[in-house]
């Protein structure tokens, strides 16, 4: 009676201690579903700017691919620029039309972005 009464007992505090866990769990994610929500706006206004950036440079129908990590903190951005025309640039047109598309304005500074041209 006393075995079944101990593993009763140890069996209510494991079912606490994971109520709790999940209920601190849940707040830490809301927090990260803000965060996530903003930067999203963000993303979604670079790539529209960038692809209307592009058009006006005769690159319509841009393929563009963005990915991000985090790193001590900050978003790092990887954004990647599919289209046939840009691979036969020259190499310094490639990287002035690297610096145009640099120059949009993403986030409240506390992104870093890198942008790739592809074929």
């Amino acid at each position: 009676m006393k075995n079944r009464f101990g593993i009763v007992t140890v069996f209510f505090i494991l079912l606490i201690v994971f109520c709790v866990r999940g209920t601190v769990m849940s707040k830490e994610n809301m927090g990260d579903a803000r965060e996530n929500k903003r930067y999203a706006a963000w993303e979604q206004s670079f790539v529209e700017r960038t692809r209307s950036t592009l058009a006006g440079q005769g690159y319509r129908n841009s393929g563009i691919t963005m990915t991000w990590t985090r790193k001590n903190g900050k978003r790092t951005y990887t954004v990647s620029v599919h289209h046939g025309g840009i691979s036969r640039l020259a190499r310094e047109e490639q990287e002035q039309l690297v610096q145009t598309l640099l120059q949009e304005k993403f986030g409240d500074g506390d992104c870093e972005i890198q942008i790739g041209l592809l074929d």
